[in-house]
């Protein structure tokens, strides 16, 4: 959002190399945010599946969370 912004007042100067920094930047930034989404995901999943297989589980995941993910969908 704020790389779409910044990106679109810059495209009013004509600085096509500055229009280029924004659009590296930006696509930079997804790909890390994306990796760090990726990596969350992935941990989570491990934590859920050692809870349902009955493993300890660590005092990050609480019993709680973990349940809730059982939980049936509203509708």
């Amino acid at each position: 959002m704020v790389c779409g912004v910044l990106f679109g007042a810059i495209a009013g100067s004509g600085s096509v190399a500055l229009m280029i920094t924004v659009a590296a930047v930006a696509v930079r930034g997804t790909m890390a945010l994306a990796l760090v989404q990726t990596a969350l995901q992935g941990i989570y999943s491990a934590a859920l599946y050692r809870y349902a297989v009955g493993h300890e589980n660590s005092e990050e995941f609480a019993g709680p969370l973990l349940q809730n993910a059982f939980a049936a969908k509203k509708k």
